[in-house]
């Protein structure tokens, strides 16, 4: 179930500009999931690639309600994606996004909201609102 998943991840992320190639960007995903899974726990992957197919530094969401089977840590379905990727010279950004992923999912509240959220607008004010 994971490529269906990142193909959708690379799509979202083809969308902000920053990709040069999206086909190769989905190879570089899949590669590096096979290496280990990006499924956290409790509900979250954090599929991370630094590749150059990322012209600059890019994130994207993505949530499934009902959850889907990602072979996460804890065997848990996951809910909320967090794509990623930056050119391979780009290390701070890339660092301090992690630990505001993780600052999010400690909010109180914020995961609830965020898997009852009903628009991207919702959602976009969830993530600004905890302060990452």
């Amino acid at each position: 179930m994971k490529e269906p998943v990142l193909g959708e991840l690379a799509d979202l992320l083809e969308t902000t500009g920053r990709i040069v190639n999206r086909t190769k960007l989905l190879t570089d995903l899949v590669n590096r999931e096979r290496k280990s899974t990006t499924g956290i726990g409790e509900g979250i992957a954090i599929p991370p690639v630094r590749t150059m197919q990322a012209r600059e530094f890019a994130i994207c969401f993505a949530r499934s309600t009902p959850g889907v089977e990602f072979g996460a840590i804890d065997g848990a379905p996951v809910h909320f994606f967090f794509a990623v990727v930056a050119p391979p010279y780009d290390d701070k950004l890339y660092l301090e996004t992690y630990r505001s992923i993780g600052e999010l999912f400690r909010a109180e509240g914020a995961r609830k909201a965020l898997l009852e959220a009903d628009s991207e607008h919702e959602i976009i004010r969830i993530i600004g609102g905890w302060g990452g």
